[in-house]
């Protein structure tokens, strides 16, 4: 992998490592925390509600005509879930731009697996997303830390018991989505995304300071090209 460094091959305009990517991934984090609470917040009130919900449907199987109280709840929770969406929809895109362009700014470095547009592409898949992202995520963090040991500096642990932990957890909420609805699977199906968006925050953490530490690395690489640029011409002035 050591000798894919500065290859002829990888990717070199300037524009495509810039620190606004790190403030994007910190916002991508900010965005899954708060589906986090969303996902407590609405898990909570729809319990509330469907212990009511289920004596007024009880009701309306025996003949009773439906109640102003089912109406509203009904309601309640369509507005519950459409408002639910937008942080969802927020959080996601967030990730996909911020993916995109970590990707982009590695390969400045060194090539990577996965194209700036395909980690994109792949997100967009259900169920397959979840599954590539634990290869994604792996192959950014290792290309990172082959980057910091080409320099002969410091790398960060690659959190693989994390990266481990998420590909697991992606594949049990993939098996849950096809069990019935019962409560405890309810309970696990949430449980589940939490310990998920979790261990996002987690390696996303890592990724994100790796690539503070390479922007720096990039205009250290400029500086010292500029510095060598006036030594030369300097050098030149004086021969003639």
């Amino acid at each position: 992998m050591t000798s894919e460094i500065n290859s002829g091959k990888i990717e070199k305009d300037p524009s495509l490592t810039t620190p606004e990517n790190v403030t994007r991934g910190w916002k991508a984090i900010f965005w899954i925390k708060t589906i986090i609470a969303v996902i407590i917040v609405d898990s909570i009130l729809f319990e509330i509600a469907g212990n009511i919900l289920y004596k007024e449907v009880e009701a309306l199987s025996n003949g009773a005509p439906p109640s102003f109280q089912l109406l509203l709840y009904g309601c309640a929770s369509i507005v519950i879930v459409l408002i639910s969406c937008i942080p969802f929809c927020i959080a996601f895109l967030k990730f996909c731009r911020w993916l995109s362009y970590a990707e982009r700014a590695q390969r400045r470095f060194t090539k990577t697996n996965f194209s700036p547009l395909g980690v994109v592409f792949f997100n967009f898949i259900p169920i397959i997303g979840l599954l590539i992202n634990y290869f994604i995520f792996k192959d950014l963090l290792q290309r990172q830390t082959t980057t910091f040991i080409h320099r002969k500096l410091e790398a960060r642990p690659i959190p693989y018991s994390a990266l481990r932990a998420t590909l697991i957890i992606s594949i049990l909420e993939i098996i849950n989505l096809f069990v019935s609805n019962i409560f405890t699977i309810r309970f696990l199906n949430i449980l589940l995304i939490i310990i998920l968006a979790s261990g996002y925050i987690r390696i996303m953490s890592d990724i994100i300071m790796n690539e503070q530490r390479l922007h720096s690395l990039l205009i250290e690489d400029l500086l010292n090209s500029k510095v060598d640029e006036i030594m030369t011409e300097k050098f030149s002035s004086k021969k003639t």
